[in-house]
């Protein structure tokens, strides 16, 4: 009686250890067998969600790609003072006309010339009405008088001026027949309207001309007017502008939506708009160059013509002065250091038009200078030590070459600007008008479909084995034992047992259960002669 509990208490030790070893440690072969055992679940949903996969790839709205190709040629430029980028380097243009392209002069001018800040929505069937719209399937009989819109009905609106307190209010626009309609806010009539007509409505606050009107009766169009700087910044959102590669000068344009017709117009509007502001803007500088040197040019004269007076009254006063080769080479190389300071100085009244000291093309011009005095500073110390004759003819002389080649200079630049006036063009060129891409890119409907069925998948076998090892049971003999249980044997799972139950399983019940057979009948005699028989000794003493 003492041994008993001892060995089954050392017989349980080791046997809870393995349990628990057997708990933390990953059965593969289970979980294999797991989702063997729910492969039809598995199929199910996996599939499911493939077909879900489908009908999105099917329904959803394709997105369209337009597309633009522009050129900003490295053409010099109508600015005679901008000889001195030769000097100074000139920074790639493109980013400027990137900045340019998307301000508000070029989309703002888009946004009044197309009247983008006026949305107009057809009102569709539920889920399938996009669908149907873009197979071409139009209003058939029995969808006379539905609000819905089918394929080929449309409205035109040329015009929608609204105060600010209607600015983001949605309008109901209903179709009447062929030539009126009736406006409501809210589910409240505003009054019916013409086409072709410029109506008032809300006691002026809202105005309106429909120009076409192509629906059929009861179809329902939804109209917001927004404001002129959230459709800029609408307009701003959906449209790209790159430049490929780099320093190349070729921007590419780009913009992506619903209706492919309406961004090719959007996107060749704003080319027109970008060439129409850059050949202007060349022109106006040309034309702002010329009113500079004419004003120079008077001025310059005078110059010119007191430094020649001063020069022939000294040579005067001192008979016949002539200057040394020495003192010639100086001049020389004064003359023209004194140009190119001058020209300099004429280049930095334009840029500080446009730019700051900060600027980095400003800061090389002041450096570029600076260079130029302190070389004339050197000459100017060797002219000190030439005889004052010499000296008093040199800067005479001096200041009359360098005024007479200013002169010369400007004659030159106003002759140039009045033929760049007459022939301006722009440094744009559109390589490639905008063209519709063959091919949505948006949706990507294969990726979808597998994606879907991939998460599908995933989703199934994940919900699988997190069922499993919440409702685990009893899965091994070792764990009944455990339990202080007896096991008698072991009866694995038949496989032929199953197909003969299921044989033998009523074909026209559908709610029969299965009928005990082979194996499992033989299981039950068995349990109930040993039940009988170990009731047969206590019948007899009875």
């Amino acid at each position: 009686m003492n041994q008993t509990p001892q060995h089954t208490a050392t017989g349980a030790m080791p046997t809870a250890a393995t349990r628990d070893n057997d708990d933390d440690a990953i059965d593969l072969g289970r979980l294999f067998g797991i989702l063997v055992d729910h492969k039809q679940w598995i199929i199910a949903i996996t599939g499911l969600f493939a077909v879900i996969g489908v009908i999105y790839a099917l329904l959803a709205t394709p997105i369209y790609k337009v597309d633009a190709l522009i050129q900003i040629d490295d053409a010099p430029s109508t600015n005679p003072l901008a000889d001195v980028n030769s000097i100074l380097g000139k920074e790639p243009p493109s980013q400027s006309e990137i900045e340019i392209i998307r301000s508000r002069m070029v989309l703002g001018r888009a946004v009044d010339l197309l009247n983008l800040d006026i949305t107009i929505s057809p009102k569709r069937l539920p889920l399938l009405g996009d669908f149907l719209v873009r197979r071409g399937v139009e209003r058939p009989d029995f969808a006379q008088g539905w609000e819905s819109t089918w394929a080929g009905e449309g409205i035109t609106v040329s015009e929608m001026p609204v105060d600010d307190a209607m600015l983001g209010s949605t309008i109901t626009l209903r179709v009447l027949d062929e030539s009126h309609y009736e406006l409501f806010l809210e589910g409240e009539s505003l009054g019916k309207g013409s086409v072709n007509q410029l109506d008032s409505f809300a006691d002026g606050q809202l105005n309106l001309r429909v120009t076409s009107l192509s629906a059929a009766q009861g179809a329902e169009f939804s109209l917001t007017h927004i404001s002129r700087m959230q459709a800029i910044e609408d307009l701003r959102s959906s449209f790209s502008v790159a430049e490929q590669g780099k320093e190349t000068g070729i921007l590419s344009w780009s913009m992506t939506g619903e209706n492919p017709r309406k961004l090719q117009r959007i996107l060749n509007t704003i080319a027109d708009i970008y060439y129409s502001q850059n050949v202007q803007r060349q022109s106006e500088e040309a034309r702002n160059s010329l009113e500079f040197l004419d004003n120079q040019v008077p001025k310059v004269r005078a110059q010119l013509d007191a430094a020649e007076s001063r020069l022939n009254e000294f040579r005067t006063s001192r008979d016949s002065v002539d200057l040394s080769l020495e003192t010639q080479s100086v001049l020389e190389r004064i003359v023209n250091l004194e140009a190119q300071v001058n020209q300099l100085e004429l280049t930095e009244a334009e840029i500080a038009k446009r730019y700051t000291p900060s600027h980095p093309t400003y800061k090389a011009l002041l450096e570029k200078k600076a260079q130029l005095k302190r070389e004339m500073d050197k000459l100017n110390a060797q002219v000190k030590n030439l005889p004052e004759t010499q000296q008093e003819v040199l800067r005479l002389t001096r200041s009359v070459e360098v005024t007479q080649a200013i002169y010369v200079q400007l004659l030159n630049k106003v002759q140039e600007m009045e033929i760049a006036k007459a022939s301006t063009v722009g440094n744009v060129r559109i390589l490639d008008d905008a063209g519709i891409l063959p091919q949505p890119v948006k949706p990507k409907k294969a990726m979808i479909v597998i994606i879907a069925t991939l998460l599908g998948g995933m989703l199934s076998v994940g919900v699988i084995l997190l069922r499993a090892a919440f409702r685990r049971g009893v899965e091994s003999p070792d764990q009944l034992e455990a339990l202080g249980l007896p096991m008698y044997a072991t009866i694995p799972l038949s496989d032929e047992q199953g197909k003969l139950s299921r044989k033998v399983k009523r074909a026209t019940d559908k709610h029969s259960r299965q009928i005990p057979n082979g194996l499992q009948r033989a299981i039950r005699l068995t349990w109930l002669s040993r039940r009988y028989a170990a009731c047969v000794p206590a019948c007899t003493l009875q």
